[in-house]
């Protein structure tokens, strides 16, 4: 019988990493961050694997895993799609989440293991002390560029591609609504003169009354607002 390649061989301890696609973000609140754990829990049973270290940043998660006899590419196959499910399914979106294949790295449990758990651990501790320093009106940028597919620096680009023009109008509802932020504050993070977010948030008005999943869109957004 065929040997098994020596990087998927049982009982080898990887240092694995995956980035959202253009850097986009991938856990925008604790509820992803859970049920990333929950799938991740999940395949220590489907798989044999064991997880000695994990960090989920905001864009990136990092991961130390010892396998069983399933190989790792099948197991974060598993993991990567079922995550991005999950993502598209909550917040609306279509498309890849994850910046190509991950990256794993053969650890030598001779001179690399215990450094490389503090290390996650400590970016973990890193990311704990920030998650939640964010202002108000970040939060709601950041939540609509991620279901949108897009980036605040697209959003401050000039001019009225449909796509831009609806994420910008999203925020402006969402920052009025949740009283996060001004007209005037919003139109300055963008660029824009203060009578736009007003005109651009009674236009989207006026299209929720008639478009059923652009409202059930931002009432999830609001949803993952109330988590905050």
């Amino acid at each position: 019988m065929a040997r098994k390649p020596w990087l998927d061989s049982a009982g080898c301890l990887h240092h694995v990493m995956a980035r959202g696609n253009a850097r986009a973000a991938i856990f925008i609140d604790d509820e992803d961050r859970r049920e990333f754990l929950r799938l991740l829990a999940d395949g220590v049973d489907r798989f044999g694997r064991s997880i000695h270290a994990y960090c989920l940043m905001g864009n990136h998660f990092q991961l130390a895993v010892r396998t069983g006899d399933v190989p790792l590419s099948k197991i974060m196959q598993n993991l990567l799609f079922r995550f991005t499910r999950h993502v598209n399914r909550r917040y609306g979106r279509i498309g890849h989440l994850f910046q190509g294949r991950f990256k794993s790295i053969l650890v030598d449990e001779q001179s690399y293991l215990l450094e490389l758990v503090r290390y996650i651990q400590r970016l973990h501790f890193q990311r704990t002390k920030a998650v939640y320093t964010a202002p108000s009106l970040e939060c709601v940028i950041a939540r609509v560029c991620f279901a949108e597919n897009t980036s605040e620096d697209a959003l401050r680009r000039v001019g009225q591609e449909r796509g831009r023009a609806q994420a910008r109008a999203l925020v402006a509802l969402l920052a009025q609504d949740e009283k996060v932020a001004t007209m005037t504050e919003v139109a300055g993070r963008f660029g824009r003169d203060v009578t736009t977010p007003s005109r651009s948030v009674a236009n989207l008005r006026e299209r929720l009354r008639k478009d059923s999943a652009l409202a059930q869109k931002v009432r999830a957004l609001k949803k993952t607002l109330s988590n905050e």
